[in-house]
């Protein structure tokens, strides 16, 4: 958990909206006939393990690949 309010703040939208997030992905391939979208997943050193999942969606809502958030102005 992060010390810095912005970073809970963020953190929690989420939770409190019934979003579902996906980390260490990488979208490949969007279906849209059929809604769906392909995703590699990643290891833990952020490239890809080989394998894939595709995911069925209503709205679809990919950000480029970050980094992990540092909030450097924050006091720990």
């Amino acid at each position: 958990m992060h010390t810095c309010s912005y970073a809970a703040t963020i953190e929690s939208v989420p939770e409190e909206r019934g979003i579902d997030v996906h980390l260490k992905t990488e979208l490949v391939e969007v279906r849209g006939a059929s809604q769906e979208a392909v995703f590699n997943l990643m290891g833990p050193d952020c490239r890809p393990t080989g394998e894939q999942t595709v995911m069925r969606y209503d709205m679809l809502h990919v950000t480029p690949p970050q980094g992990e958030f540092s909030c450097n102005t924050c006091a720990n």
